[in-house]
């Protein structure tokens, strides 16, 4: 595992000497040209996070080996971020790359070992929790899927420092559900984060 996640491997573009690059591929390096704040940027991410919403194994391997998971965590723990809809697709697109993936799991998790990441993204996510839930729901539902099928007790995903992150940070999140809503806030807003912070209590 360690031997596998080098610093190149885990920050560089595996697939850079492709000569002939499919579209999914082409959208990636567009997105990685661009600002993280510009509109261009979340419209990219959305074609991306969309593609991968059917968890296909090997196109969510090929985005996190084209540099994009490190650039994305990289982003999300420096605060390079700073638009609403951006702030949301980058966890949207964080949370499909790892959904159901044992391997981009321990990716990211290597990531953030290697990086310094280890409580810099749990505390960011936390922070954002309305933008992250997703995020957290495909963790949450990947080590569920995992220990369904034994595969905790060969990865040890259940010593995952992501799932000590979601399961120690239980009661923030439950004190995030009071304070984010307030008697100010708009029906539609309230409701809106109603549903994205319930769920996220019954972790």
């Amino acid at each position: 595992q360690d031997t596998f996640f080098t610093p190149e491997m885990m920050t560089k573009n595996a697939f850079e000497n492709v000569k002939e690059k499919g579209l999914l591929h082409k959208i990636v390096l567009l997105l990685n040209r661009v600002h993280p704040n510009s509109s261009f940027s979340f419209w990219l991410a959305s074609c991306i996070e969309s593609f991968l919403r059917g968890f296909h194994v090997p196109h969510q391997i090929f985005v996190a080996h084209t540099g994009m998971l490190h650039k994305l965590v990289k982003q999300i723990v420096g605060n390079e971020i700073t638009r609403f809809n951006n702030i949301q697709i980058s966890y949207d697109l964080l949370g499909e790359i790892v959904k159901f993936n044992k391997h981009n799991i321990l990716f990211l998790e290597n990531l953030c070992v290697n990086y310094g990441w280890v409580n810099s993204l749990p505390e960011h996510a936390l922070c954002n929790v309305v933008d992250s839930n997703v995020f957290f729901r495909s963790l949450w539902l990947s080590f569920e899927r995992f220990d369904y099928n034994y595969l905790c007790q060969v990865f040890f995903f259940k010593r995952n420092f992501l799932v000590t992150i979601v399961f120690r940070n239980k009661d923030l999140i439950k004190n995030k559900k009071k304070s984010k809503i307030s008697d100010k806030s708009p029906k539609s807003a309230k409701l809106s984060v109603k549903v994205a912070l319930n769920g996220l209590v019954y972790l």
